[in-house]
């Protein structure tokens, strides 16, 4: 089953809508916040991981990341990179790798001060594209 699970941490109103776009786009997908307890991770075949840039450490999603012990092996790894510039976020990707021992992933960059609508939800067809042929798209943007 090709399902994703799309954890974040930042709940603020812009985060979400730009969530609740991407999951309207990406068919069998579920939104995650990580203060919840995460069941059934195994049943997901992707995991997209949210990066905001309001919170400049994103300390509880990496805790909440290691805690839940998640095999990554045979799943695929997004990165959605909300409110951030591709310079602000490379430690933040760097961080990942390392908690997952992923190399192979898709990054997005969303700069929510400056994307219209219709560029959240191309960024979310090019997310839904890597989920469904991931040798067509291995880094975006």
């Amino acid at each position: 089953m090709n399902n994703t699970l799309i954890l974040y941490e930042n709940d603020s109103v812009e985060i979400n809508n730009v969530l609740n776009k991407i999951n309207e786009v990406i068919s069998n997908s579920k939104l995650h916040q990580v203060n919840d307890e995460l069941v059934d991770v195994d049943n997901y075949s992707n995991i997209a991981v949210t990066i905001s840039m309001e919170d400049e450490n994103n300390f509880n999603l990496y805790k909440s990341l290691r805690d839940y012990n998640i095999d990554f092996t045979n799943k695929k790894l997004v990165i959605i990179c909300i409110g951030s510039t591709k310079q602000d976020v490379i430690k933040h990707i760097t961080e990942i790798k390392e908690i997952t021992s992923k190399s192979d992933l898709y990054y997005h960059f969303i700069n929510t001060k400056y994307e219209k609508l219709e560029n959240i939800i191309n960024a979310a067809i090019n997310i839904k594209r890597y989920i469904e042929e991931p040798k067509k798209y291995k880094k975006n943007h």
